[in-house]
């Protein structure tokens, strides 16, 4: 696959807390996937899911990936969600804070050469997990575009 087929997403949930914030991450989502024809993600409110909404409510619906943080990966095709192969056993990390920083590097290792990254960041949010999988990402050769929420 080449990088414009498959697209990670990443994104501060708490763009989820502001409606300004939630039209703007969706309008920058709806344009940035349009190529696309794989969108991967974790599990998390925001950014991620939106990326899964806006994928299949695309004219012609965008096969997805979701990494949940508990170890499972599923896809959805053909208009319905099935289980894939987990990305790692629940032993992968014991520590529940830092499964998200986890699930983000096997994404990244993952997709090293078939994709790009779209970032949402939200400067004020204080965990820095989509900053640290930018930083993955771009050891990794994976070109990334972040795109940082102004609040007015």
């Amino acid at each position: 696959m080449s990088a414009d087929q498959v697209v990670i997403v990443a994104g501060s949930r708490t763009l989820a807390d502001d409606p300004r914030a939630v039209a703007w991450a969706r309008g920058i989502l709806a344009r940035e996937l349009a190529s696309a024809t794989l969108v991967v993600a974790g599990d998390a409110r925001g950014p991620d899911v939106w990326a899964y909404e806006i994928a299949r409510g695309m004219v012609a619906p965008i096969d997805c990936e979701c990494w949940r943080t508990i170890g499972s990966r599923h896809g959805w095709t053909g208009g319905r969600w099935r289980t894939l192969s987990p990305w790692a056993t629940p032993e992968t990390t014991t520590d529940p804070h830092r499964r998200p920083l986890v699930r983000n590097a096997a994404m990244v290792q993952y997709y090293t050469r078939a994709a790009r990254m779209v970032a949402l960041i939200d400067p004020a949010f204080r965990t820095q997990g989509t900053q640290h999988t930018v930083t993955l990402a771009r050891a990794a050769g994976i070109d990334v575009t972040e795109h940082v929420w102004r609040a007015s």
